[in-house]
């Protein structure tokens, strides 16, 4: 480690009170050893730092371009519905309730996954949620409620298709299960 034996022998005096203050000698070299690691370990801190930063500069800009699409999307929205007059008003106000909490629940799911918004907060947005979205007459449905719709809806569709055909060949009537049958 030491290639001289002024590396190794402390030239100081036994007598002197300045000693820590010296350049040379073994505690000098400790000293710039420790500081010097000091050194490293900072580095590490702000270059962790920085990029912590740099990901977090990413998360708003993601969240602000969001945020602007959407403000975009409900300005068409609201011009619109301006043009819309009696039950079309109605019907599609109550649409795009349910679109805008669609944004809203979309914007709030990527602030939480950021850890923007803390649990409370997230708790009373939904809770505003469900009471807006019964105030405007959205219903929530479960998810069985939703496949018998879907079901009852393409049950539809295939019965008309057969009622098309038979029209086109020329039948009239028949049983519905017989109808099934031919599908």
């Amino acid at each position: 480690r030491h290639t001289s034996l002024h590396g190794v022998w402390d030239w100081l005096s036994v007598l002197g009170r300045n000693d820590q203050y010296a350049t040379t000698g073994r505690r000098a070299e400790r000293a710039e050893m420790k500081l010097e690691k000091q050194f490293k370990d900072q580095k590490k801190w702000v270059d962790g730092q920085h990029k912590w930063m740099e990901a977090k500069r990413e998360r708003c800009n993601h969240l602000l371009a969001l945020f602007e699409e959407e403000l975009n999307v409900d300005e068409k929205r609201e011009i619109e519905l301006l043009n819309l007059k009696g039950k079309q008003f109605a019907k599609r106000n109550r649409e795009l309730v349910k679109e805008r909490s669609e944004a809203a629940d979309k914007c709030m799911r990527i602030m939480i996954e950021y850890n923007f918004v803390p649990g409370v907060e997230v708790a009373d947005y939904l809770r505003y949620t469900v009471e807006l979205g019964k105030m405007c007459g959205v219903k929530v449905k479960s998810k069985k409620a939703e496949m018998e719709a879907y079901k009852r809806k393409l049950a539809m569709k295939r019965a008309k298709k057969i009622q098309e055909k038979e029209e086109e060949n020329g039948e009239e009537g028949g049983d519905p299960k017989a109808l099934k049958k031919k599908s």
